[in-house]
């Protein structure tokens, strides 16, 4: 994650599953989104699916409440 919304508290990549873990914490005052950096080439060339947890109720945020955008100049990084 090369950038959050916010700090960043937690990352963490398996290499046998392709799983990427990472946590923050939410800074409204922050306006940029955050940037995932994924490697759809070597790790991801299935695709991707991605989930977001408010860790403060454990719940999964709805896929209509999140605004996803892939950079277009370099297909690996995703903003959200």
């Amino acid at each position: 994650m090369p950038y959050t919304q916010g700090i960043l508290t937690k990352m963490n990549f398996d290499t046998d599953s392709a799983q990427f873990q990472g946590e923050f914490m939410y800074d409204y005052k922050v306006s940029a989104p955050t940037v995932l950096y994924l490697n759809r080439e070597y790790w991801y060339t299935q695709g991707v699916n991605c989930s977001v947890f408010d860790l403060t109720s454990n719940a999964k945020v709805a896929k209509k409440d999140l605004t996803w955008s892939w950079d277009s100049s370099n297909p690996n990084y995703t903003s959200v």
